[in-house]
């Protein structure tokens, strides 16, 4: 089985897929983690790709928050998550091919692009 786990950003996604990961005993990845194993192929300045790279400090998530409204998150949040969809997509399609149990979880899994795994 594969869990996709979407949402806006803090609401809980990674405590979610800790906890099933931990009770189902399965692996989980985040998108985050996937985002610098898709920059490399994008050009050297690729913060048109990935705006989130220059607007967020992870040792200050909560003034990333106060610096930024929810239109100009939510903009940023589906041009990163169609510009690492491929590699996203990749990942499902390869596990859904070995039959291997996985979550995968971060808000750039936007419902009109896992659609398409609706009946899978």
């Amino acid at each position: 089985m594969l869990y996709l786990i979407g949402g806006s950003p803090r609401s809980g996604k990674s405590i979610l897929s800790r906890k099933l990961s931990k009770k189902l005993n399965i692996p989980y990845i985040s998108t985050d983690n996937i985002r610098p194993i898709v920059m490399p192929y994008f050009k050297k300045d690729n913060s048109e790709y990935f705006p989130f790279m220059k607007m967020f400090d992870a040792k200050n998530v909560d003034k990333f928050f106060e610096d930024y409204n929810g239109k100009q998150i939510l903009k940023d949040d589906i041009k990163e998550a169609k510009t690492i969809w491929l590699g996203v997509r990749s990942l499902i399609d390869y596990l859904l091919e070995c039959k291997m149990d996985y979550i995968i979880e971060g808000v750039q899994l936007l419902p009109n692009l896992v659609k398409i795994y609706k009946t899978n």
